[in-house]
């Protein structure tokens, strides 16, 4: 029994690719209750199965998202840190020139 309906609902299937012209209509239209039943069963956990499949991509391309900013905001930290002691340096430079230039005044 299980081979007979799926054996009927192979052509319905074939009803939602793409090159077919057909509509879901024309697909169903013949289908009696017990195979209309299978068609809308299939149907449905095909549905499930391909939203369960864009989620985990989803999830997949976020998560690569994240770690790719996470990378970013620490590169961009230690840019700063290094910014941050370069600028410390030329103030203690600067200081040092000031004083020294100072002193030769005197």
């Amino acid at each position: 029994m299980k081979l007979y309906i799926i054996a009927r609902l192979c052509p319905v299937l074939e009803c939602h690719s793409v090159l077919d012209v057909q509509t879901l209509a024309e697909c169903t239209g013949s289908m009696d209750a017990t195979t209309w039943n299978a068609y809308h069963i299939v149907s449905n956990r095909a549905r499930s199965v391909c939203y369960s499949i864009q989620q985990q991509r989803f999830r997949k391309q976020t998560e690569v998202a994240v770690n790719k900013l996470a990378d970013s905001t620490l590169r961009q930290l230690q840019a700063v840190e290094e910014i941050e002691n370069k600028h410390q340096q030329l103030k203690d430079f600067t200081q040092e020139s000031l004083e020294a230039s100072a002193i030769q005044q005197c």
